[in-house]
């Protein structure tokens, strides 16, 4: 709303920018590395508002939502930043004690295993999710692939669904962004985004690259909600969904 690509139901600018700090706030109290993939994330949907409007004023609206979100966290920032020498994220990433290997961030985006230490077959592969015995990197991989396939596809449903329709300019806009986060979000996972994880602000404190399967999350509720709400097949994606969400769920709490 706040960058003009949706319609403001509220009629009030005020209104909207107060539900965006409230809740970009609250993100920034519950967990750090989202915080910063969120912050990222909405820097981007402003950015690329601006260039879509030829525009500053979705620029100035999200610069003075954030402003009111971080003065709203500001009890809660200001003393982090202040006491941040106490701790490196530098320093942290080469420990050993959470995740084997390690948790190297070069150790971490999509499939960093080397072909040696992978099954050949599928059902070694099978068994290898179920005897907790797959690295963490090629689970996440597995999870970020699947959101990839799911968004694809009912991405193109989707869109052939709106395209239809003139009045549906709002959402055409929508889709252009969904499909725009879920690239970044796949590129920021892989390994040719290093240099961005490397010279970014704070991009390293995230500490892990698949912790953007979060903002992939995002475009594969939103797509696949649109897809179960086709008139026609509608019912084929619902089964899809609940096959999709429970069978990945399974085998998730296996691990």
């Amino acid at each position: 709303m706040l960058g003009g690509l949706l319609e403001n139901r509220w009629r009030s600018l005020a209104r909207a920018l107060a539900f965006f700090a409230v809740v970009f706030a609250a993100v920034w109290l519950s967990d750090v590395p989202a915080a910063i993939v969120t912050s990222y994330s909405v820097a981007l949907i402003f950015t690329w508002a601006a260039a879509q409007q030829k525009s500053l004023r979705p620029l100035w609206a999200g610069g003075v939502g954030l402003a009111l979100a971080f003065g709203l966290n500001s009890f809660h920032l200001l003393p982090v930043l202040l006491e941040q020498h106490w701790a490196s994220v530098e320093h942290l990433l080469p420990a050993r004690d959470l995740l084997a290997p390690g948790n190297l961030l070069s150790n971490n985006f999509l499939f960093y295993s080397e072909p040696a230490e992978l099954p050949t077959q599928g059902w070694n592969l099978l068994t290898r999710i179920v005897s907790n015995a797959l690295p963490i990197d090629w689970i996440a991989s597995n999870v970020a692939i699947l959101l990839l396939a799911t968004i694809i596809v009912a991405g193109i449903v989707v869109y052939r669904r709106i395209a239809k329709e003139e009045r549906k300019e709002d959402l055409k806009r929508l889709w252009r962004v969904l499909l725009l986060l879920s690239v970044v979000a796949t590129f920021v996972m892989m390994r040719p985004s290093w240099i961005f994880w490397k010279y970014l602000p704070k991009l390293v404190v995230i500490q892990f690259p698949w912790r953007w399967i979060g903002v992939l999350a995002v475009p594969y509720a939103i797509l696949l909600a649109g897809a179960v709400g086709c008139r026609r097949g509608g019912w084929i994606w619902g089964v899809a969904g609940i096959a999709i969400m429970g069978g990945s769920t399974t085998l998730l709490v296996l691990q």
